[in-house]
């Protein structure tokens, strides 16, 4: 992570600029700044499948990503009905965080915990039972 006065700096400078300064979305050794380490396969791989992706994003953006904390809002979610699926080996936002972030909303809430799934690999195999629950949700939160 990046010192927050060097951030700031780069912050200051890219505000005082007409052109936005841009730093790499995904370095060339995987690591991503502002989340998981993808590997250094990611963007030959976006490339190769012609996923059109340009690796970069503003200073701003580093900023305000860095500066992001939901944990501030979460309580603020209601009166609305939230649902969170959460994934039992998540990694990147491990499981037990995003039960103390759902702990801290208030109701409507619903919670469904993803046994044996990660991040993003709930979304191969078996995703209808996951659409399906998000549907039910939606059927009950808009009464349809």
């Amino acid at each position: 992570m990046m010192p927050s006065a060097d951030l700031m700096f780069l912050f200051s400078s890219a505000t005082s600029c007409a052109e936005p300064i841009y730093l790499p979305y995904v370095n060339e050794d995987g690591s991503v700044p502002l989340g998981p380490k993808l590997g250094p396969d990611f963007m030959p791989t976006l490339a190769r499948l012609k996923i059109p992706v340009e690796n970069r994003v503003t200073v701003q953006t580093y900023y305000n990503s860095y500066s992001w904390d939901i944990m501030t809002l979460i309580g603020h979610v209601s009166p609305t009905p939230a649902m969170m699926v959460t994934p039992e080996n998540d990694i990147e936002c491990p499981a037990v965080e995003q039960m103390a972030a759902f702990a801290r909303m208030r109701e409507p809430k619903t919670f469904h915990l993803l046994p044996g799934k990660g991040h993003l690999d709930w979304a191969f195999g078996d995703v209808d039972s996951v659409l399906n629950m998000q549907l039910e949700f939606l059927k009950d939160a808009l009464k349809f």
